[in-house]
């Protein structure tokens, strides 16, 4: 016995002690500390749009049962600001971070209570059939030589050499290897023919890879051959087109589907639920759930869970959905409980997130691995590592074993955050040697830590594939983010060269990732190839809906430009979308003519600004911010921007202390006194603070005996302020 146990587990026990030299030597580079690392591991298996493994069932694959912890899948972090505007000034005035992170730290504390120290540990699984891309490279090779040329045909070996070609395609899929499974497609097409076995197994690594063009060309060569797959098959292409966006070709494919008598699988259903919960509209998830009862599939607790979902986002929040629960007989399930905690936390609603807390200890669902995932990933979108650290620190006191997404949530904290970033380096690579195995995750962790600190992840991601974890559109996307986070405009070159990674990996980037791509890129100013990625984006858009730029597309691309001063490619960029008949807003316009004030155009920026108002837009508080920062920049422009902050105050918004100076500053030069006076004895007190630019502008405005009184009242209050006036030369 004691032979058979060293045999199955000293492997796991020496894999960690060899890790353990291995990354004992402290570098400052991310890819020389990790190399050598390659125990191969389950990929998140929750992820929708992942492959499903043969022999699973697919709605098993995305609804884990309660007394197991599973990764959380791919889930997007919320895009954050990361001020790639160059010459604007962020608007947004969150709450303050001391006292937000007070309430965060507060709301950690009922976690843990929550968790009833019944946590069960639980290092991530190795799964069985994963390849690296250099064997599944060697094993074709061996299979087109073996079988090619009509071999197999002439050999009556048709069927061996369809199972073989099969296991190979399926063997990648599980490796995230999609393209490589594809190209075992085309290669055993070719020397043998299409069946119904290798039809699925390629529709499957186009599903998972959202390859949608050579979704399409497998579906019709197998209508073409009388090929029909399993219902199993359809409802995940369902499930796969619908979680992407493509809800009409989805639905397409279902009606197919029906009119040949097939049914559609609870994870087809589950994909449209989903998608109909994350617009908030209920009455179609209810129709949808209608349709699960009437062809008699049980309704899952991830199915109910979705539902839940759907009634928190159409307003009623926590106690609606609490309402509905005792109303229409759901289960208090820890799904159902999970999805209301992540939902509550996403509107950053902590009060919510403590109420949740505490029904889960109420009914005793204790608090797991991916509760405190959702905590970390929740600070991790906030930017505040405090609270991502205290969560993460939790888990050790509950007994829960983090998981590789775990340290992947954590990284992201401090990457968005910029602070503790070597102190997440350490507990990951600790982490590493204490024989958390090499995921997705803990790829995607050293490249987002790699890209923060200002290195090449191309190495990393080069790794990734070769050791069968093929980075996905999403590890591109938060290397982007990452790499947008710093000001070096060398970083250009390192997303660059992963976007040609990306191509030659036959990766189609989504709109989500091109976009992060065009925040590096405008924030070095780098125009010209901002330009280019957005042409690349409309024309490859028209095939495939998910890279079509939007909004934010157009705006990054402009700022792009007017942040490297390239304002006729800007110009250009602006038109085209007119011929586009796209309707241009006010932040497009406000954008334009901040490039413009960025290269001091202003004669331009008055112009484009006077053609927005003919459209009809109503300028908000950005745009007027933009179009007085842009007049500041000329000598001519003072008096349009005392004109443009009048109508600004008129239109209810507010000014800041610098736009108060600049009023001041204006009339000062004007010689125009009454408007210098009555703008100063309107800044009431306490109200905002009145700094030394602003009495000097007053001081500056009264130079004759009539505005002594004036000058008397801003000596005064200056004082009274505790500033000196000796600093002021007016005086």
């Amino acid at each position: 016995f004691f032979w058979f146990w060293f045999v199955m587990r000293a492997p796991a026990y020496i894999a960690p002690l060899t890790q353990l030299v291995k990354t004992s030597g402290h570098t400052s580079s991310y890819q020389s500390r990790y190399r050598g690392h390659h125990i191969v591991a389950q990929r998140s298996l929750n992820d929708p749009t992942a492959v499903v493994s043969e022999g699973a069932h697919p709605d098993e694959v995305q609804e884990p049962r309660s007394d197991e912890d599973v990764e959380v899948g791919s889930t997007p972090i919320p895009d954050q600001d990361n001020g790639v505007e160059s010459g604007g000034t962020n608007d947004i005035r969150a709450e303050s971070e001391s006292t937000s992170q007070s309430v965060g730290l507060k709301l950690v504390d009922e976690l843990a209570a929550s968790s009833g120290n019944r946590g069960k540990g639980k290092k991530s699984r190795a799964q069985s059939g994963v390849i690296r891309a250099a064997d599944a490279r060697e094993r074709l090779q061996l299979l087109v030589s073996k079988h090619g040329k009509g071999k197999a045909l002439k050999k009556g070996l048709r069927t061996e050499a369809s199972k073989e070609f099969t296991e190979l395609i399926a063997s990648c899929g599980r490796s995230g290897l999609y393209k490589l499974g594809l190209d075992a497609y085309e290669e055993a097409v070719r020397h043998i023919g299409m069946d119904a076995e290798l039809g699925a197994a390629a529709f499957r690594a186009a599903l998972s890879a959202k390859y949608f063009s050579t979704v399409k060309k497998i579906y019709e060569s197998a209508s073409q051959h009388g090929i029909r797959f399993p219902d199993n098959i359809y409802s995940i292409a369902v499930g796969g087109l619908v979680l992407c966006g493509r809800l009409e070709e989805g639905l397409a494919m279902k009606s197919k589907v029906e009119s040949r008598g097939g049914k559609l699988e609870l994870f087809g259903y589950n994909a449209i639920i989903e998608h109909h919960a994350s617009k908030g509209d209920l009455r179609k998830v209810l129709d949808t759930l209608a349709e699960v009862e009437a062809v008699g599939h049980k309704v899952s607790h991830h199915t109910e869970s979705l539902v839940l979902r759907a009634v928190f986002r159409t307003g009623l929040g926590l106690p609606g959905c609490l309402d509905w629960i005792e109303e229409h007989g759901f289960e208090v399930s820890r799904a159902a409980l999970q999805a209301v905690l992540e939902e509550s936390l996403s509107l950053n609603d902590r009060k919510g997130a403590a109420e949740v807390l505490e029904l889960m200890r109420k009914h005793r669902k204790w608090a797991r691995v991916r509760t405190y995932n959702a905590f970390i990933e929740h600070f991790a979108a906030s930017s505040d590592i405090e609270g991502a650290m205290k969560t993460f620190k939790a888990l050790a006191v509950a007994n829960i074993v983090p998981t590789a997404q775990s340290y992947f949530l954590l990284a992201l904290a401090a990457v968005n955050s910029g602070k503790r970033l070597g102190e997440v380096e350490d507990m990951f690579f600790q982490g590493a040697s204490e024989g958390v195995q090499n995921t997705y995750f803990s790829y995607n962790t050293r490249a987002i830590l790699a890209a923060r600190a200002g290195e090449d992840v191309t190495p990393i991601y080069q790794e990734m594939y070769d050791e069968g974890f093929a980075p996905d559109d999403i590890s591109f996307h938060h290397a982007f983010e990452s790499m947008s986070l710093r000001p070096e405009k060398d970083m250009v070159t390192h997303a660059l060269n992963l976007l040609s990674m990306m191509d030659r990996m036959g990766l189609i980037g989504s709109r989500r990732s091109m976009n992060a791509l065009l925040k590096v890129l405008c924030r070095a100013g780098a125009a010209e190839q901002a330009v280019e990625l957005y042409q690349s984006m409309v024309t490859k858009g028209v095939e495939e809906e998910t890279m079509a730029p939007d909004f934010e597309t157009y705006e990054l691309a402009l700022l792009a430009c007017g942040n490297g001063k390239r304002m006729d490619l800007a110009v250009g960029v602006f038109r085209e979308l007119e011929q586009r008949n796209i309707q241009p807003t006010v932040a497009l316009y406000s954008t334009l003519v901040m490039g413009f004030g960025n290269s001091r155009d202003f004669e331009s920026a008055l112009g484009v600004w006077k053609e927005m108002k003919e459209k009809g837009l109503r300028a908000n508080r950005t745009a007027y911010r933009r179009m007085v920062d842009a007049c500041l920049k000329h000598p001519q422009g003072i008096a349009h921007a005392c004109t443009t902050l009048e109508e600004m105050t008129a239109m209810g918004f507010s000014m800041d202390n610098e736009y108060y100076d600049t009023l001041l500053k204006g009339y000062g030069r004007a010689r125009e006194l009454e408007k210098v006076v009555a703008r100063f004895r309107n800044i009431n007190r306490p109200g905002p603070e009145v700094g030394e630019v602003t009495f000097g502008a007053v001081l500056s405005a009264c130079n004759n005996e009539e505005s002594l009184p004036t000058a008397d009242e801003a000596i005064d209050r200056m004082v009274s302020s505790g500033k000196s006036p000796r600093s002021f030369a007016p005086i």
